[in-house]
């Protein structure tokens, strides 16, 4: 019901706004929520789908894209709901519903452990499995399924445990024997030729002393083999000749080995050792060889002979030292520690290297010298200074800094150089005073900032004028209505916002346009109960209530003030207006909103919420001593204003 009210809504506010679309048009103007105001859009060619029931089409904004609705429309069933399948819709182009229920068979037995049915709609092959049950089934006597009716056992109440025997009966199968004893039936066993599992075994040479087979093959599960051994092969004897024994190498006499394998008669006879003769040491020298005590063998050449190298020099380092303008020097040079060995070479003393310096005249604050000689190597010099002049001043008047221009106090400076004794002093800068001027309804308000001193000036602080802040609205003869600002008389008109509804008592429908910023309630006209034009009625106002007020409950209030007003229609039906307006227009309420307003307008009265079509809801209306509330949702609604018709209580 919320969403049909929704689509219902989504047109109304189309045909309030003053749609005016040509048969086919794509264009139309509607108030957009994203915008916050009336704006183009474009009516969607596709329809999209809603709920499971119904789809839409949209009304796409030209400015944001936000999409808005219009009316919602039945699903068109172009595949039925199957039990595999939701029904689905041609227009919107999407599945809608729920799938059929399965039209389960009857069970039927299936096999000795369980039963099934299969699904007896079109074209569905689903089944379902399920274990027998019931009937006090054991593992030795049959009972009768509760659901199938099939007779089975029960084969899971076995107790007692299985074993296994394996015997070979050919050369291609083996007996394989099965007996399970259980004790609540009976001992069973079943024997059963099958193939062999053969596993094969790799073949192994035999040696001289041990045995050897081919590849063969045995069973996994019995005793079956083609196993067959093969001898060993004894050695194969070759024969070799004896060798005596050195002072350093082992000997043996002849032998026999095996040409197969490691067998032998070989038998080792030690060596002779040295027969050694001494030699006295010498010791080596800077420039000669020399060795330790040695011995050597007399029937070889055996020798500990090991070689001393000469010793080399013990060298001692001497540094360099350079020969001077004045005295001798040398290179750097070694000496030997153990003999008279050195390489020192005597270099002569070098005289001065004169370097020529130009004259340096002295200046105010810097000695300088005449021409003068030094030497390049060392401290040599006929260097002699002349010392500073001093300053020749010359006097300078102050000037005194304004607010954009620096100054200075008196100063010196000197006629020779760039000596000075000037110090800056810094611009003073504005010193401003501040004059505000107030915002008006047309025009901003700003602050004046001028100098004291020199009468520069700037504005700054701008405050956006105040906009003009209209008093009640009342409507004119002309469809328009028109109010007055509170603060500068300005007098301003707008066109009349125009709602359609209807109300029905007592068998009489009542329909009219309402203005819910002035008030105005036009084209008044009653019809009977046959639906006949019964009575054309004159227009009448419904009056400002000023001592209401509005609150957020959800989301938050719309721009503009509160507009809530009463009266009655020329029928005696007392009507209430519930908007906000903004400069004359009404402005689009989110959320809930409460309303409250004194008790005493009230008071016996209970509220009916009017829709377009002229169906009611009743209002909650909560009394607090003095004050009455009710709360409006605005949450799925397109339309600005809401309207409650007040039905005296009996």
């Amino acid at each position: 019901m919320k969403k049909r009210f929704i689509a219902l809504a989504a047109l109304a506010l189309l045909l309030i706004l003053g749609v005016a679309m040509a048969e086919g048009a794509k264009e139309v103007t509607f108030f957009c929520f994203s915008c916050r105001e009336n704006r183009t859009g474009t009516v969607s060619d596709t329809y999209e789908y809603f709920d499971s029931t119904k789809h839409v089409q949209c009304i796409i904004c030209q400015k944001c894209g936000y999409r808005g609705m219009t009316i919602a429309t039945s699903h068109t069933e172009s595949i039925a709901a199957t039990c595999q399948s939701a029904a689905y819709c041609n227009v919107c182009n999407h599945s809608y519903g729920d799938p059929a229920e399965h039209n389960w068979g009857a069970w039927t037995k299936a096999d000795e452990n369980k039963h099934v049915r299969t699904c007896q709609n079109s074209g569905c092959n689903q089944s379902q499995y399920a274990d027998h049950s019931g009937g006090n089934a054991t593992c030795s006597t049959e009972g009768t399924c509760t659901d199938c009716g099939a007779s089975y056992k029960d084969m899971d109440n076995h107790t007692g445990p299985y074993t296994y025997s394996y015997a070979s009966s050919s050369a291609t199968q083996y007996q394989h024997t099965v007996t399970e004893t259980c004790t609540g039936c009976r001992q069973i066993s079943d024997t059963n030729d099958e193939d062999h599992q053969l596993v094969s075994h790799d073949a192994k040479a035999p040696t001289c002393t041990t045995i050897g087979w081919d590849a063969y093959e045995t069973c996994s599960r019995c005793d079956y083999t083609t196993y067959v051994e093969k001898s060993a092969l004894g050695h194969d004897r070759v024969s070799h000749d004896a060798q005596a024994p050195t002072c350093t190498a082992i000997g043996w006499d002849a032998y026999e080995t095996c040409s197969r394998c490691d067998y032998t008669t070989y038998v080792e006879k030690s060596a002779l050792g040295h027969d050694r003769v001494s030699h006295d040491a010498q010791a080596p020298t800077c420039t000669e060889i020399g060795w330790d005590a040695y011995e050597t063998c007399s029937r070889c050449d055996y020798t500990t002979y090991v070689e001393k190298s000469e010793l080399g020099h013990d060298r001692v380092n001497h540094d360099a030292k350079a020969p001077t303008c004045t005295t001798i020097g040398w290179n750097a040079y070694d000496t030997c520690s153990r003999c008279d060995y050195t390489t020192y070479a005597e270099l002569p003393a070098l005289g001065h290297d004169l370097v020529n310096h130009a004259a340096k005249a002295p200046t105010c604050t810097a000695i300088g010298w005449n021409a003068y000689d030094t030497c390049s190597r060392c401290s040599y010099t006929t260097y002699a200074e002349l010392p500073a002049l001093g300053h020749d001043l010359v006097n300078h008047a102050a000037k005194a800094p304004t607010c954009t221009a620096i100054g200075w106090n008196a100063y010196d400076t000197c006629s020779r150089c760039s000596y000075t004794t000037y110090a800056e002093l810094p611009a003073l800068g504005h010193e401003y005073a501040a004059k505000a001027k107030k915002p008006t309804c047309t025009e901003r308000g700003y602050t004046t900032h001028t100098c004291t001193r020199c009468h520069n000036s700037y504005r700054d602080a701008y405050v956006a004028a105040l906009g003009h802040w209209y008093g009640e609205w009342t409507p004119n003869a002309d469809g328009t209505n028109s109010a007055t600002c509170l603060r500068d008389a300005y007098e301003h008109a707008v066109d009349c916002a125009r709602f359609s509804f209807a109300l029905t008592a007592e068998d009489v429908r009542t329909e009219f346009v309402l203005c819910p910023v002035c008030g105005e309630v036009s084209e008044l006209r009653l019809f009977d109960e046959n639906g006949e034009d019964a009575e054309t009625l004159e227009d009448v106002q419904l009056l400002l209530v000023e001592d209401a007020a509005a609150e957020a409950i959800t989301e938050r209030l719309p721009a503009g003030e509160l507009v809530l007003r009463m009266g009655a229609l020329p029928s005696g039906e007392m009507l209430m207006s519930v908007a906000f307006e903004w400069g004359g227009e009404p402005t689009q309420p989110t959320g809930q909103v409460k309303i409250t307003l004194p008790a005493e307008l009230l008071d016996g009265y209970a509220l009916c919420l009017l829709s377009e079509d002229g169906t009611e809801t009743e209002l909650a209306l909560d009394v607090q001593e003095e004050e009455a509330s009710f709360v409006l949702d605005f949450t799925d609604s397109l339309c600005p204003v809401q309207v409650i018709r007040l039905v005296p209580e009996v």
